[in-house]
């Protein structure tokens, strides 16, 4: 139970980090109305390559890249889909960290008997 409640902390500090990282982007005057990958492109495009390499040759997942992750950076702008990854964290760290807690710590405004 200790591993899931320490999962579920790791997945909200990770989309706090998402919901940073998008707030940065923002006030850096960066155009968050692009598709994310035209953005991304536009901030590092070594990573961007660096990421197709690892799934397509050393991964052997080519149908992966093209058919899931080029459809999703080209199609919605960058704010939807960090908004989506933060919310979409939040939820799986909040129903894990749920998950964790015993029946006398589920209570927030009364006192343990």
């Amino acid at each position: 139970m200790i591993i899931i409640n320490y999962l579920g902390r790791f997945f909200i500090v990770l989309a706090l980090a998402i919901l940073g990282i998008a707030i940065w982007l923002w006030l850096m005057g960066e155009n968050i109305t692009l598709p994310g990958g035209q953005l991304w492109f536009s901030l590092d495009n070594n990573s961007l390559n660096f990421l197709q390499v690892i799934l397509q040759r050393h991964l052997s997942l080519p149908a992966f890249w093209d058919d899931f992750i080029v459809p999703y950076l080209l199609q919605p702008p960058a704010w939807k889909g960090l908004t989506g990854s933060f919310i979409f964290l939040m939820a799986i760290g909040g129903i894990l960290i749920i998950m964790t807690k015993t029946r006398e710590t589920r209570h927030i405004f009364r006192k343990p008997k």
